[in-house]
């Protein structure tokens, strides 16, 4: 008799039963107000829950449904399981409390308890299992750039259920402007016209509703200038000098790849590298100096000319007026330059 009525509704509780299940729902809810609350929600894919009754109600027989599908029968002290949850609910008759283990994505939907005895009622609750957020990548078009010719694309994937996406440069939220845009759903950074400040590192972070995940940091490798040349003579800006001096010239730029630097005077170009060495100078060496720093990477370069003034001790008086003039020529020609 007892395995003819779990066969009843072991029948009632599979897909095609829904008018019936409809019927007793709606007239048991009339009769009796009953609550089921899962101990947690959402739910981790693999973690155990329970569904709880409120209040507390003995039920001698009846059986739970998924969406419509039957997952457990019981009567009195028997119950079976069916389908996926074959082995993995279980139901306290004393309590009504339905334990359900290792919980999958596909145990997410709508869970129906009918009881038929000894007080017939209907309970339901949503359940949501979500699978955790775990290995965050970002996937980027290419990470050698020249800075304001190249654009970049950074994509981030993660596994898990309904992942968010969050992307940050450093400590601070990438924010979207003429420059810097996010696809719809902000797994897609793209950065135009790249600077220097968008070397990084870009970290993506990814939430759901029970776990978050960060990528390991991405660099950018930007190749920019020569900007910022500087040239010093002898570690100062002094433009005056004595025959028999030495001289060291040197030049330095801000620049990645680092600038290669030339020298010119008088029209010709002699000497490459950052230093200039002019030993026992003589007054046939005044003149403009020039210094010009070139980036191969970035095809681009900048220069600087200072004009170098050698007299012989004791002159000054004897020149003051033509090494006067000499300056004011080598200024202006500088200028030209």
């Amino acid at each position: 008799m007892r395995a003819d009525r779990l066969q009843l509704y072991t029948t009632m509780g599979k897909a095609g039963a829904g008018p019936v299940v409809f019927f007793l729902l709606i007239l048991s809810q009339a009769l009796y107000a009953v609550k089921v609350t899962p101990s947690k929600s959402p739910v981790c894919a693999g973690d155990n829950i329970t569904l709880i009754l409120s209040p507390p109600t003995n039920t001698t027989n009846g059986f739970y449904t998924l969406n419509d599908f039957g997952i457990l029968m019981w009567f009195e002290k028997e119950q079976q399981t069916t389908g996926a949850f074959t082995g993995r609910a279980s139901i306290n008759t004393s309590s009504g409390i339905l334990s359900l283990f290792s919980m999958t994505v596909a145990d997410s939907g709508l869970y129906v308890m009918q009881s038929f005895s000894p007080i017939s009622f209907s309970a339901n609750t949503t359940l949501t299992v979500l699978e955790s957020i775990s290995i965050v990548t970002i996937r980027v078009n290419s990470t050698d750039l020249v800075e304001f010719n190249d654009s970049v694309s950074l994509t981030c994937s993660a596994s898990g259920s309904s992942p968010s996406y969050h992307w940050l440069n450093g400590s601070s939220d990438i924010i979207v402007g003429e420059r810097v845009h996010l696809s719809s759903d902000n797994q897609t950074l793209t950065i135009s016209s790249i600077l220097t400040s968008d070397r990084g590192p870009f970290y993506c972070f990814v939430t759901n509703a029970i776990s978050n995940g960060t990528s390991s940091p991405l660099y950018l490798n930007i190749s920019y200038g020569p900007v910022n040349l500087t040239l010093k003579i002898n570690g100062s800006d002094k433009e005056f000098f004595y025959t028999g001096s030495n001289l060291t010239l040197f030049c330095s730029a801000q620049s990645s790849p680092p600038a290669l630097f030339q020298w010119d005077f008088h029209i010709a170009t002699f000497r490459n590298g950052p230093e200039l060495r002019l030993d026992n100078v003589q007054e046939s060496q005044s003149g403009n100096y020039t210094c010009l720093a070139n980036n191969a990477r970035t095809l681009r370069y900048i220069s600087k000319t200072v004009p170098i003034i050698i007299r012989q001790r004791g002159s000054a008086s004897v020149h003051e007026g033509l090494g006067t003039c000499l300056l004011l020529s080598l200024l202006i020609a500088s200028v030209t330059l």
